[in-house]
C-alpha cells in the first residue's frame, strides 16, 4: 500500500512484510483470520516476517504462535508509526532487530492507548521500542535475550505492570 512504501522509506527498508490494515485486514487473510468487526487479525499458524500496522484500532492476536525474522536479526517483527488504539497480544517475537516498535504516535499530545500485552520477545537486539508515543500500556510481556528489553525514548504516561525484562 502507499502507505506501506512510505514507511518504507522513513526507516531506509528495502521491503515490508505483511501489512495490516482495516478494512480488509491487508495482507491478514494470507496468515490468519481478519475480524472486521473487531479489526483483528488472528495467526493461525508461526509466521516468518514482519507486519506493519497502517490503520488504527487493530489487533494481533497471535494465539501463542511465533513471528520470526525471515532473515535473522533484521528488521522490525512488528511496526507502527502514528496509529491508536492498537492491541497486540499472545505473540513470540524472535530474532529481529526490533521485536516490537511503537513510533511517534503521539503528535500534538495525543495519548495513544496502546496495548502490548502477554507477548515473548526473545533474541532481539531491543524487544520493545517505543518511540515519541505517550500513554501506551505494556502488561505480562517477557522480554529476554536481547541487548535492550524495553526502551522507551521521547515519551511518557505510560504503564508498565508485571512485565519481566532478563539478560538484555
Amino acid at each position: 500500500t502507499v502507505l506501506a512504501d512510505a514507511y518504507l522509506a522513513k526507516l531506509g527498508w528495502a521491503t515490508v512484510g505483511l501489512t495490516i490494515e482495516d478494512p480488509g485486514g491487508g495482507d491478514c487473510t494470507t496468515v490468519g483470520k481478519w475480524n472486521e468487526g473487531k479489526n483483528t487479525c488472528t495467526l493461525r499458524s508461526d509466521v516468518a516476517d514482519s507486519f506493519v500496522i497502517v490503520s488504527n484500532d487493530v489487533t494481533i492476536n497471535c494465539r501463542g504462535h511465533s513471528i520470526t525474522a525471515p532473515s535473522g536479526g533484521a528488521g522490525t517483527g512488528i511496526y507502527f508509526d502514528r496509529m491508536t488504539g492498537i492491541t497486540i497480544k499472545d505473540c513470540t517475537i524472535e530474532s529481529f532487530e526490533y521485536g516490537i516498535f511503537l513510533d511517534d504516535v503521539s503528535g500534538n499530545g495525543v495519548m495513544a492507548g496502546n496495548k502490548i500485552i502477554n507477548n515473548i520477545l526473545r533474541d532481539n537486539e531491543t524487544g520493545i521500542y517505543n518511540n515519541d508515543s505517550n500513554g501506551n500500556i505494556f502488561t505480562d510481556n517477557i522480554v529476554v535475550d536481547g541487548v535492550y528489553g524495553i526502551e522507551i525514548q521521547g515519551s511518557e504516561g505510560h504503564i508498565l505492570t508485571d512485565n519481566t525484562v532478563q539478560n538484555n
